[in-house]
C-alpha cells in the first residue's frame, strides 16, 4: 500500500494502536483498583464496571491522530466504542495485523458477543434507571424547576406533554422542596398510569 509523506505505515499505525490498547488496559486496572477502595460492587456489575473503567482510561488518551488514520483506511475510529471498549480495540488491531505485511503474528478477532453484550447491558440498565422507552425508543428527561415543588398541575402538564423521567438538581432548592417534587411527580404518574422515574 502506497503511503503519503507524513502518513504512518500500517505497521506504525498498528504499533500506535497497540500502545493505546496497552495504556488503556493499564489505566483500567488503576481505575478499578482505586474504585475498589471506595465501593463494594455486586458481581452482576463487574463487566459493566470494567467497561466503564476502560472507557474512561481510553478517553484520557489523545486519539485524534490515530482516529484520522484509521478513518482513512475505512476502519473504526473508536468513536462509538463506549459499550465494548476492549473488543473495539482488539477488532481494529486484528484488521491492522492482517494488513501489516511485515507483521509476524496476527491479533485474534474478539468474539462477536463481546460487541452485542455490552450494548444489551446498557439497554437493560437504562430501562431500570430511566424507565421504559416509548415506541420511538426515546426517553425525555426533564430537570425539575422549583415550580414542581409547589404546583402539581405543572407536574401533570409536564408528564402529559411526554416527560418519561425527571431529575432533580440538588445544587438548587432544599431537601423539603425535593421531597415535594418527588411526591407531585409520583402522585401524578400514578393517576395517569405512567412509569416516570425520578433521578
Amino acid at each position: 500500500m502506497k503511503q503519503d509523506l507524513g502518513q504512518p505505515t500500517i505497521s506504525e499505525l498498528r504499533k500506535q494502536l497497540a500502545s493505546i490498547r496497552l495504556a488503556t488496559e493499564r489505566g483500567t486496572k488503576r481505575i478499578l483498583k482505586k474504585w475498589a477502595k471506595d465501593v463494594q460492587l455486586p458481581d452482576s456489575l463487574t463487566e459493566n464496571t470494567r467497561n466503564l473503567a476502560a472507557y474512561l482510561s481510553l478517553r484520557h488518551q489523545d486519539l485524534r491522530r490515530v482516529q484520522d488514520e484509521l478513518s482513512h483506511l475505512g476502519l473504526s475510529s473508536l468513536g462509538r466504542c463506549e459499550s465494548h471498549v476492549m473488543a473495539s480495540l482488539d477488532a481494529v488491531l486484528a484488521v491492522l495485523s492482517r494488513l501489516d505485511q511485515r507483521g509476524e503474528e496476527t491479533t485474534d478477532w474478539p468474539a462477536p458477543k463481546s460487541f452485542t453484550s455490552g450494548f444489551q447491558r446498557i439497554q437493560d440498565a437504562a430501562e431500570v434507571i430511566l424507565g421504559p422507552s416509548n415506541a420511538s425508543k426515546v426517553r425525555i428527561m426533564v430537570t425539575l424547576p422549583a415550580t414542581a415543588a409547589t404546583d402539581p398541575i405543572w407536574c401533570r402538564n409536564l408528564i402529559e406533554a411526554g416527560a418519561s423521567c425527571v431529575r432533580i438538581n440538588c445544587a438548587h432548592d432544599s431537601p423539603e422542596q425535593w421531597l415535594a417534587m418527588i411526591e407531585h411527580i409520583r402522585r401524578t404518574a400514578r393517576a395517569l398510569k405512567r412509569d416516570v422515574r425520578v433521578q
